[in-house]
């Protein structure tokens, strides 16, 4: 029976991890999802596909578990963290202006959680299946970004199933760049917006390539899945992006090849500022994220220990900040701030950022000390675009990324190799045996 249980398990771990790039779903609109007439898509509750494989994941895995030797799955302390959380969200819930907006963000953060216990039980044979599967997510998402820059519009077709939404250069609102005078479309893939894909990419190439320095040589497919993923970064002109691979590639360089790597950061420093001399930031975008941080610092300090309510971000901002009218939609409005950490403070106050803070930090930690350098340095890169936009917590594909990530930091290293600090590749050998 477990061995049945685990080829199921294995089976909807590949199909995750596939699928964590697309946002197939279903959308319900109840009125808490509305704002003045207006439906946001932020505030929507949503069934993802992703969702339902977490929950067949984690239900298998618990089953597979008790057939075992009765080990336990949780511990007392543990039970009274839960207990601990779970009066906490009930009082985050009552403060709120919509509480079943709440409740049903706790719900999802809830499904987050599960895969989190998950993964970090899990990590050796999960991160096996990353290196299997994850390139094939990358590659898709890299194709279809390249096929949307050259045709400026989305595909369609069988592309819709995986949750690309139709849009050309001429959809209101949609994301474009001038390029010497031509408006260009940003490539989105299968996700809500280009800044999301580029970070989902960048991340995850760290997340699995981290460790290739210890590998003599790196695969063909792996050179493609690379190209195409950088060409896809590129072509988002995601330039909070642009910036992070630059760091990335230089740490990497710089450990690689030590002074030799100089030279050539040089000339991509040069190419790079060029390039945002060219294409600056919009003002739009500025001051977007300007109001949202002020609006997200009026509610800290009004709700200060536990906030205005988890989801509740963007329906407490009439109350606070009255629409601009430089900003030329309201759904440039009707967003989270663009940083996570005020994002967080002004939903769950105080209490609840000094958690969030601590758990990555720990993770961050945790990672840097067993030698697990994709990780490691993919939680850096989530960081950093952490202070200027709030995808890693808001959207479906990069927040279960960012758990997975996450997690794999806080998995259990074998006592026999406490002394030795081993990499990712000797846990995955020794666990195949």
């Amino acid at each position: 029976m477990r061995k049945k249980l685990l080829s199921v398990e294995r089976v909807i771990l590949a199909a995750l991890i596939i699928l964590l790039p697309t946002q197939t779903g279903k959308h319900f609109w109840p009125a808490f999802a509305y704002i003045n007439g207006i439906r946001v898509d932020y505030l929507s509750p949503t069934l993802y596909c992703t969702d339902l494989l977490i929950l067949a994941l984690v239900l298998i895995w618990v089953m597979r578990k008790g057939h075992g030797h009765g080990k336990k799955l949780m511990t007392k302390r543990g039970a009274i963290g839960i207990g601990l959380s779970l009066l906490c969200i009930g009082l985050n819930t009552a403060g709120s202006t919509r509480p079943f907006l709440t409740l049903y963000a706790w719900a999802k953060l809830g499904i987050a959680a599960s895969l989190f216990w998950y993964v970090k039980s899990e990590a050796v044979s999960i991160l096996k299946s990353v290196h299997s599967f994850l390139p094939i997510a990358l590659t898709l998402s890299s194709l279809l970004a390249i096929a949307q820059t050259v045709k400026q519009s989305s595909l369609g077709g069988p592309w819709y199933l995986l949750g690309e939404r139709w849009f050309s250069l001429a959809t209101p609102g949609i994301a474009t760049t001038q390029i010497w005078g031509r408006l260009f479309l940003r490539p989105y893939a299968t996700f809500p917006h280009p800044n999301a894909l580029a970070g989902f990419i960048l991340a995850s190439l760290l997340f699995m390539l981290g460790d290739s320095r210890r590998q003599k040589t790196i695969s063909t497919g792996t050179m493609v899945t690379l190209g195409l993923s950088t060409l896809a970064i590129a072509l988002s002109f995601s330039q909070s992006a642009w910036i992070v691979t630059l760091l990335a590639a230089g740490v990497l360089l710089v450990r690689k090849f030590g002074k030799k790597a100089v030279p050539l950061l040089i000339i991509a420093a040069l190419v790079f500022f060029w390039t945002m001399k060219e294409f600056p930031l919009e003002k739009d975008s500025i001051l977007l994220r300007q109001i949202g941080s002020r609006a997200a610092i009026t509610m800290i300090e009004s709700h200060t220990a536990l906030g205005v309510g988890l989801g509740n971000f963007i329906p407490s901002l009439d109350f606070l900040e009255p629409r601009k009218s430089v900003i030329p939609s309201p759904f440039l409005f009707y967003q989270p701030v663009h940083n996570v950490f005020l994002l967080l403070g002004a939903e769950i106050g105080l209490l609840g950022l000094v958690g969030f803070v601590w758990l990555f930090g720990k993770g961050l930690s945790e990672a840097s000390r067993k030698g697990m350098i994709g990780t490691a340095s993919s939680l850096g890169v989530i960081l950093l675009l952490g202070f200027v936009d709030h995808y890693w917590i808001t959207l479906q594909q990069t927040r279960l990324l960012f758990i997975i990530i996450l997690a794999t930091a806080f998995r259990t290293t074998p006592k026999q190799s406490l002394h030795h600090q081993p990499n990712d590749r000797t846990l995955l050998k020794s666990h195949s045996r």
